[in-house]
């Protein structure tokens, strides 16, 4: 299972560990989330805490510096594509997150999938809204 942690605040849930562990698989945040999410001081901290919770794959998008990727005891550091043009940003890690677990589903390894997910997001930045409307 995956989860966004997109404007996830802690007191939410007052036992949001209980909540997340065993129950995520995946889980992606910006930055700011993941250190809010663990009420953790630094990223490292905050990868630990996750995995504490048997989050076994941590995506920590950082908009235009790319995304870190921790799965297999590894740190992966994905650059993140440019776009053509940047028109609109409303959901680009919607984007982000659903292009990586369809790779991922589809059996690619999470540095591959990664890099997938960073070219889907920057495609979307080149349109308006989080869906592109056919051209009539």
């Amino acid at each position: 299972m995956s989860l966004d942690g997109q404007c996830f605040i802690v007191g939410q849930l007052p036992n949001l560990s209980e909540f997340l562990t065993g129950n995520i698989d995946i889980i992606k945040v910006d930055e700011a989330e993941a250190l809010r999410i663990t009420n953790k001081n630094t990223e490292g901290s905050a990868i630990k805490t996750f995995f504490s919770w048997g989050i076994s794959e941590v995506l920590i998008t950082k908009a235009s510096n790319g995304s870190i990727v921790y799965c297999n005891g590894k740190t992966h550091s994905i650059p993140a594509c440019k776009p053509n043009k940047i028109v609109d940003a409303t959901g680009c890690g919607d984007t982000y997150i659903a292009s990586y677990l369809v790779k991922r589903l589809g059996g690619a390894d999470c540095v591959e999938s990664a890099n997938f997910a960073s070219k889907i997001a920057a495609k979307s930045l080149e349109f308006k809204g989080a869906l592109r409307e056919q051209q009539k």
